[in-house]
């Protein structure tokens, strides 16, 4: 049960009841403009009228939300825990309702009418592009793993070269190293 203002009213739930509306007239001009022809003069107002709703009730209800999440506001205070949680689970419904309506909008709803086509040619341009431009991308990374490789393989030879000059030298030094050990015996021997 929620804890009401001193004024009588709790102006939390008549937002979110105007929200549930406002979300509803979204549903009914979705509906109303799914019937009609695209390029209809009615269809041009309905999406007007979408475009401007949807943000709308977006914000309105990222606001009603906050009212409920934040700590510092009157009203998470005043309203007991499970009253809070009970709207917040409403506004999650109302969230998922205008989600939904959302997409059915900016999908365009069922309507399969004469720009349908053109429409779809437009899409299946930008995904032809789209692929030449990820097909583009790809021959590039290929371009930089291919230098990657041989600069590896460059990289590779010189590494071997270095050792083997490395075991020359390890073997020249040895075979010095043993002929100074036998001058120094033979003088040894010999003073």
């Amino acid at each position: 049960m929620a804890l009401i203002e001193f004024t009588g009213e709790d102006s939390w739930l008549k937002e979110f009841e105007y929200i549930g509306s406002l979300i509803s007239e979204i549903n009914q001009a979705i509906v109303r403009r799914r019937q009609l022809r695209l390029g209809n003069i009615e269809h041009a107002g309905l999406s007007s009228q979408l475009r401007k709703q949807i943000p709308q009730a977006e914000v309105q209800l990222a606001a009603l939300l906050r009212a409920l999440e934040d700590p510092t506001n009157n009203l998470c205070r005043t309203v007991v825990p499970g009253e809070r949680e009970r709207r917040m689970r409403l506004c999650e419904n109302l969230k998922s309702n205008l989600i939904k309506s959302s997409q059915e909008y900016y999908r365009g709803g069922s309507f399969r009418g004469p720009f349908t086509k053109v429409a779809d040619l437009g899409n299946q341009l930008i995904g032809e592009k789209k692929r030449a431009n990820l097909q583009e991308v790809l021959l590039m990374k290929s371009c930089e793993v291919s230098r990657e490789k041989l600069f590896k393989w460059k990289l590779n030879d010189l590494l071997i070269d270095i050792q083997d000059r490395t075991t020359v030298t390890q073997a020249s030094l040895e075979q010095q190293t043993s002929n100074i050990h036998r001058s120094d015996e033979e003088i040894f021997h010999l003073g």
